[in-house]
């Protein structure tokens, strides 16, 4: 008999470590009882995704190609900004490659992943995008699971709430990675939802030598994680430089207090680019602070997402504006401020510790608020770790819930 294959779906490369960061966790969870099963996992440039994981192979990864953007869907979405009513009458047909649908018709199950590729975070062309594979699966019948997503909420849009709820019944199951979407799609009359937690809880830290990395502080070190992406919030440039100098004093603040400051980039594309690079932003704060680099420090831009856990693990308090960096730090039970632009920190934020005490909105970011929200996490440190350290272990087996799920299918 042939290895079952599985198709992910809703990844495309490893430059946002979230994305390889679930990759890692869902191929290893599956392994484990599965050990035969092999991932058809699309890249934009498999020589860069493969140079990220080297061992990727003997995991049971085969890169494949990854679809590429439709003219006319983009043409579509940027008519429907201008004329918003074009999408109540209209969705646009996203065409998969002939070598994408082969490669979907061939495989035994299809996992969707991305976390919150299932919401409208990235528009509603990305939506339609995410929908056209699972289209394309149930007419090979290929059978597909949501793996601990982020779903909706979509009730500002009734049309579009509608069309989603009639399309998510095409999933054999879905999984979600917070209460609120369960909830959310529970109100929809949806049947097929567990919730669990998202399976980057469960990623094994790679470890490295980090030592240069990590600046020298009696007190511990300080992580801390911004991006452009946040930065994009504010509403002019101004704004926006305001926003820089907020970061830049706070990390002077920290300083003063005695820490060291490392910065970790967890979003940049592997060649390089400034696009969305988390690296190229922080370096570009970096060059704006007179501070020691013995006091504060950037970790380089080529670290896979698994080194970076190891790298977050060591730091005694944590500030990161990317989900999964803040997810590397909570499973490393490190007291941790998720600064959130969507309901998914907001989500795992709430589960984890009943509350939003450790949840910084993107748009109340300043000097001050930060201040505050460090001056928490250091007075309440010890609870924090506490609650961590007896939650963490059942999250991790949360996350490895769909592989039951996922050997039913596959008929191993």
């Amino acid at each position: 008999m042939s290895p079952k294959k599985i198709y992910f779906a809703g990844h495309n490369n490893f430059g946002n470590r979230g994305c390889e960061a679930l990759i890692r966790s869902i191929t290893k969870l599956i392994r484990e009882k599965s050990p035969h099963v092999t991932f058809k996992t699309p890249s934009r440039e498999i020589s860069l995704d493969s140079a990220q994981w080297p061992n990727s192979s003997t995991e049971g990864i085969s890169f494949v190609e990854a679809n590429t953007a439709n003219s006319k869907i983009v043409w579509w979405d940027r008519c429907r900004r201008i004329i918003p009513l074009i999408e109540q009458f209209n969705r646009p047909i996203f065409k998969l490659s002939d070598q994408v649908i082969k490669d979907i018709a061939e495989s035994d199950l299809m996992i969707m992943t991305g976390g919150d590729n299932i919401t409208l975070d990235y528009g509603l062309g990305s939506l339609y995008g995410i929908t056209s594979f699972v289209d394309c699966a149930k007419k090979h019948g290929v059978p597909v699971i949501l793996w601990g997503g982020s779903v909706g909420p979509f009730t500002n849009k009734p049309h579009i709430e509608k069309f989603m709820r009639t399309h998510l019944e095409d999933y054999s199951h879905i999984s979600v990675r917070e209460s609120y979407s369960k909830k959310y799609l529970s109100d929809l009359g949806l049947s097929n939802v567990s919730l669990i937690t998202d399976p980057a809880f469960a990623l094994q830290p790679e470890t490295f030598d980090c030592s240069n990395i990590m600046p020298s502080s009696d007190k511990g070190v300080v992580g801390i994680n911004f991006s452009p992406l946040v930065r994009k919030f504010r509403d002019n440039e101004e704004s926006r430089k305001t926003f820089d100098n907020d970061i830049i004093m706070f990390v002077n603040w920290i300083i003063e207090q005695g820490y060291g400051v490392v910065l970790i980039p967890h979003v940049g594309q592997l060649n390089g680019s400034d696009i969305n690079s988390d690296y190229h932003y922080m370096n570009g704060l970096l060059g704006n602070m007179s501070i020691s680099n013995q006091q504060v420090k950037l970790a380089p831009p080529n670290l896979n997402a698994a080194q970076l856990k190891h790298l977050i693990s060591k730091t005694r308090f944590f500030i990161g504006a990317r989900t999964h960096s803040t997810i590397a730090a909570l499973s490393s039970c490190i007291p941790t401020t998720s600064i959130a632009y969507s309901v998914k920190a907001l989500g795992i934020n709430r589960d984890l510790f009943g509350n939003i005490d450790y949840i910084l909105n993107t748009q109340d970011v300043s000097l001050s608020t930060l201040k505050t929200h460090f001056t928490t996490l250091v007075d309440n440190e010890s609870s924090i770790k506490s609650l961590l350290q007896t939650k963490i272990p059942k999250w991790k087996k949360s996350a490895e819930l769909p592989v039951d799920i996922v050997c039913k299918y596959l008929g191993a």
